[in-house]
């Protein structure tokens, strides 16, 4: 079963990535590109002067990096996270012995 997408989501904008012109969400090819590609052939059976392996290179490599990119920055992340849950886990303990030595203090006066 097929569903729908969304084309916005497909599209994207970035001022520093082509002028701002609109491109391929992840990618810096540009739809304009991509509506030339189409006019000379692209995706179609039959001659054409540019090839669904250029169009796949062009676009799927770049999206391919950006998934690898985007693991590899959350497995950084989840470590960082790790870490500070470590800090703030060893810092409670501090508190809570700090919290139950005063209160051993205030029973027994």
């Amino acid at each position: 079963m097929t569903s729908a997408v969304e084309i916005g989501s497909l599209i994207d904008r970035d001022p520093a990535i082509r002028g701002g012109r609109p491109k391929i969400a992840g990618t810096g090819v540009t739809v304009m590109r991509v509506a030339a590609w189409y006019k000379m052939g692209a995706g179609r059976k039959g001659g054409s002067s540019v090839t669904n392996l250029q169009l796949y290179l062009s676009i799927g490599v770049p999206m391919l990096f950006n998934a690898v990119l985007i693991g590899v920055l959350m497995v950084h992340m989840d470590k960082r996270f790790d870490d500070m849950r470590e800090l703030w886990r060893a810092e409670l303990r501090r508190v809570e012995e700090v919290l139950d030595a005063r209160l051993k203090h205030l029973e027994e006066h």
